[in-house]
Formats: C-alpha cells, sequence, structure tokens
C-alpha cells in the first residue's frame, strides 16, 4: 500500500530525457515524412519539447512530447526508467 503510494508520487507528466531514442507518432508531422521515424533527443527544452535528430534524414525538428513515443531498446541496449520512482 505505501509503496504504491511512493510510486505514484514519483510519476511525472513529463518524460523526455536527452540521449534517448523516440519514434514519432503524429501523422501531420512533416506531412507525414515523419510518421513512425525514429529519431535521438538531442536538447530538451521547458521539460515538454525537444529537439529530435531524425536518425533517416539528419534533420533536427522541434516537437513536443505529446507527437512522440520512447523505443524499447534492443536486447543489449542501455536502458533509461524514464518516469516514476526510479527515472534518470
Amino acid at each position: 500500500e505505501e509503496d504504491k503510494e511512493v510510486e505514484a508520487a514519483a510519476v511525472q507528466d513529463n518524460w523526455l530525457h536527452k540521449g534517448i531514442v523516440v519514434k514519432v507518432v503524429n501523422k501531420k508531422v512533416g506531412d507525414g515524412r515523419y510518421y513512425k521515424k525514429k529519431g535521438v533527443v538531442k536538447q530538451v527544452h521547458d521539460k515538454y519539447v525537444a529537439e529530435v535528430a531524425m536518425n533517416d534524414t539528419g534533420h533536427v525538428l522541434k516537437l513536443d512530447q505529446e507527437h512522440l513515443e520512447t523505443v524499447i531498446p534492443s536486447v543489449d541496449g542501455e536502458v533509461l526508467v524514464v518516469n516514476g520512482r526510479y527515472r534518470g
């Protein structure tokens, strides 16, 4: 019971972190050219906006986290907890 309260208190509404791989989930970004494409967060602004360097084109896009989702790393890939008690 107490663990659930501690965990709930640790959850935040922002999850962006520099260096993580993200995927664009908004079909309207770049008229759909970037939909489901992956990139790396190069910088985070105001907790909710990221500069993302796209893997396939190298273009740097400034996107709200609402238009992004995290990418699960490969089996041997590095993991970063982006929310909750063990965040960071």
